[in-house]
């Protein structure tokens, strides 16, 4: 019992971990660019929800 429990956490844990990797990811690939992640970020978000 004890150890569904710890699956059911984790389970639902590595969606959001996968998540903020991604966006990790993109950021230093951004950085990389020579842009600053949270103004392409920022656009990003704009662009989508106005």
């Amino acid at each position: 019992m004890k150890y569904k429990n710890v699956r059911e956490i984790l389970m639902n844990f590595i969606p959001i971990a996968a998540f903020f990797l991604a966006l990790l990811i993109g950021a230093i690939m951004i950085a990389i660019l020579g842009i600053s992640p949270l103004a392409a970020y920022q656009a990003l978000l704009k662009g989508a929800f106005g």
